[in-house]
């Protein structure tokens, strides 16, 4: 611990001396309300140095009602309500004899430990089996709720009774069945010791990579790659000496969905050669990002490593990796990694002319979008948006590792592909063979510009880019030439007009247009909406 504790002048590091474990009593010992109240009490809690202790007796409770034993409330009048006005209230309802709550026999006795807030479309519950009644033990402190040395309720579940610092909260009984147990004592319990305490904060900085595989199939997935440069992970040493890791802005998915902070409390850490070494256990966090659809709801961390070296001094920096998997909820899964083997992508979007070229038939688009993504060094990957081949119409990838790059003396990229073939973006990502292929890119000033792309497939020749030319289809120089006078303005003939014209593509509905002018003998339609 030398090698980390020296670091004064880098980190923050508090020394708290303080005395023996004290407690204050919240409300008198062996109170018994009989079916009455508890006035809320207000109680300020830092849950970094203190906790509420509970030892109640149930056997008086009545069979078969649900009795608030107490609740926890940031507000005093939502002690007494189910949807909470202004505050976050979380309600230790117990209940003898039954068979709710997942029992399967009469002689149970169960607490529902039930958390609200306001906004909350639904509860969140925990149970917990009482062994005996006539001595139960109930312990709120940083890491959440225990019942009888059984973790019930994580404290990452509920951040708005979790604030740092002092926390105003109120200790009371109003809703619902009112409580017949006895009270053998209700404290707040400030912790201590006879040597000094010691806290400390570690912050390191690195490359993030998330993935999001979404199931589309039993055990069949779709990932999505999101990455950021210079994330931020925290550690914090408690004075308990077990560890709360804070990662900074997790963000996933395809459209960068954002999980806010995630914050992972009550960490064991072996050191180990001046690195701490901590294996994350399985656990529940409860998501806090306004605006985000993941707000409020919960995520099972089902494991992952921590390993972080702090500097040696102030002059020289730390290192850290941290590798998490985390279950949604739905079958989908993200997976987490903060370290120096993170490249984040260079990616450079490119806006350009292309056609299509299938026998004599050619087919210009404009404003096609390419996506030229450079994954590793020199490693690269090309995506075209919503290319058009044949009758598909579908994103499509020549990927990274099959694009080989080679620079001229001024920085330029040839590219070529050794297996001359990319895929679809579908389901199947079915792959399209090439019979050629070419690509190339210029440097600017401004990073890449002119991007050109050229390969031919059995559906025809594909060219994009600034140099891409639209070859002469042969036609003369007046694209639509008749044998008439185009000026005449109608025909002689009598029942004899052109009323409409039509064409039909085989399973799809007729296409028709009208014309404009009455026994005109020529009408220039080529401004009007195309037949599609």
């Amino acid at each position: 611990m030398k090698k980390i504790l020296s670091l004064i002048a880098l980190l923050v590091v508090t020394l708290t001396a303080f005395a023996e474990t004290t407690s204050e009593k919240i409300i008198p010992d062996g109170t018994q309300p009989n079916g009455g109240t508890i006035t809320p009490k207000a109680i300020t809690v830092d849950w970094a140095t203190q906790k509420i202790v509970a030892n109640v007796d149930l056997t008086n409770c009545l069979t078969g009602t649900n009795e608030q034993i107490f609740a926890i409330s940031t507000n005093s009048a939502d002690i007494a309500n189910w949807d909470q006005e202004s505050g976050s209230t979380l309600h230790f309802f117990y209940r003898q004899n039954f068979t709710d709550w997942g029992s399967t026999t009469a002689d149970v006795h169960k607490f529902a430990v039930q958390y609200r807030y306001k906004g909350d479309n639904g509860t969140t519950n925990r149970f917990y089996e009482v062994q005996d009644i006539s001595n139960c033990t109930i312990v709120m402190d940083k890491n959440g709720v225990t019942i009888d040395g059984t973790l019930v309720f994580e404290a990452s579940l509920m951040p708005n009774l979790y604030q740092e610092g002092a926390n105003q909260l109120y200790f009371g009984s109003l809703r619902g069945e009112h409580p017949y147990a006895t009270y053998k004592s209700v404290e707040l319990v400030t912790e201590g010791g006879t040597t000094p305490g010691e806290t400390a904060t570690y912050e390191f900085t690195n490359n993030v990579e998330t993935v999001y595989w979404k199931e589309i199939a039993t055990d069949d997935y779709l990932d999505f790659h999101q990455y950021v440069k210079d994330a931020k992970l925290q550690l914090v040493k408690e004075l308990d000496g077990t560890y709360t890791a804070t990662l900074n802005d997790v963000v996933v998915g395809e459209d960068r969905v954002s999980l806010g902070d995630i914050v992972i409390a009550g960490l064991e850490a072996k050191e180990n050669a001046g690195t701490l070494q901590i294996d994350v256990p399985e656990s529940t966090i409860k998501i806090s990002a306004p605006d985000s659809p993941y707000d409020g709801k919960s995520m099972i961390i089902k494991g992952g490593t921590i390993d972080a070296t702090p500097a040696a001094d102030a002059d020289s920096k730390g290192s850290a990796s941290v590798k998490l998997t985390i279950l949604v909820g739905n079958g989908d899964m993200i997976s987490y990694e903060f370290s120096d083997n993170v490249y984040v992508p260079n990616i450079y979007n490119f806006t350009s002319n292309a056609y299509v070229k299938a026998g004599d038939e050619v087919t210009n688009f404009e404003n096609a979008q390419a996506v030229l993504t450079e994954y590793m060094e020199d490693v690269y990957m090309v995506k075209f948006k919503k290319l058009t081949l044949g009758t598909k119409t579908e994103d499509f990838t020549i990927e990274n590792l099959k694009l080989k790059p080679t620079k001229d003396e001024d920085g330029n990229i040839t590219f070529t592909t050794s297996d001359a073939s990319g895929f679809w973006n579908d389901a199947d990502e079915t792959e399209l063979n090439f019979t050629d292929f070419s690509a190339s890119v210029k440097v600017g000033e401004n990073g890449f510009e002119g991007f050109v792309c050229k390969f031919t497939t059995e559906n025809g020749q594909f060219v994009y880019g600034e140099k891409a030319e639209t070859p002469d289809p042969g036609q003369p120089d007046e694209k639509y030439p008749v044998s008439f006078d185009k000026t005449a303005l109608n025909t002689s003939a009598h029942g004899r007009m052109l009323n409409s014209f039509s064409l039909q593509q085989t399973g799809k509905d007729k296409q028709t247009k009208n014309v404009k002018t009455s026994k005109a003998a020529y009408e220039d339609h080529t401004a009007d909406e195309p037949f599609t």
